[in-house]
C-alpha cells in the first residue's frame, strides 16, 4: 500500500522542513511542501494527496483563501488549519470554509500525528462508504 501523501503548506521554510523531512516520513508519511498559496494551489493541481496541513498565514494569498479553492477543487481532500496566531473567529471562518480540524502552533507531535490519522481514517471510511 502507498503512503498517505500530505501536502504540506507553510511560509517558515524552519518549520515546514521539520514536518515534511523530520517528523512526517519517520512516521510513514511522504510530504510535499509548499511555502505559499500559489504553490499550494499548483501542487495540487499536479500531485495526488490524501491531506492538506494549510498554515493560515501566507506571503502571497492568505490560507483562507486557498482553502476556498481546495474546497471548489478537490472537496474530498481533508484539511487541517494551521496557524500560530489562534483565535476562535479564524477557527470558525476554517470550518465554515470546509477546514476539518485545526492545529495552533507549536504544537505536539503526538497531537498532529492524532489529528492527521484521524482526518485520515475518516476520508478512507468516507470513500468506503462511498464505494
Amino acid at each position: 500500500m502507498c503512503p498517505d501523501r500530505i501536502l504540506i503548506v507553510d511560509d517558515s521554510a524552519e518549520f515546514l522542513g521539520l514536518l515534511s523531512r523530520d517528523v512526517l516520513p519517520q512516521f510513514g508519511y511522504e510530504t510535499v511542501p509548499a511555502s505559499s498559496g500559489r504553490e499550494a494551489l499548483r501542487l495540487l493541481d499536479e500531485e495526488k494527496l490524501d491531506l492538506v496541513l494549510l498554515d493560515v498565514q501566507l506571503p502571497d494569498i492568505s490560507g483562507l483563501e486557498v482553502l476556498q479553492e481546495l474546497q471548489r477543487q478537490q472537496p474530498k481532500i481533508p484539511v487541517v488549519v494551521m496557524t500560530a496566531y489562534g483565535s476562535e473567529s479564524i477557527a470558525v471562518e476554517a470550518f465554515r470554509l470546509g477546514a476539518k480540524d485545526y492545529l495552533i502552533k507549536p504544537f505536539d507531535t503526538n497531537l498532529a500525528l492524532a489529528t492527521i490519522e484521524r482526518q485520515l481514517e475518516q476520508s478512507r471510511l468516507q470513500r468506503e462508504k462511498e464505494r
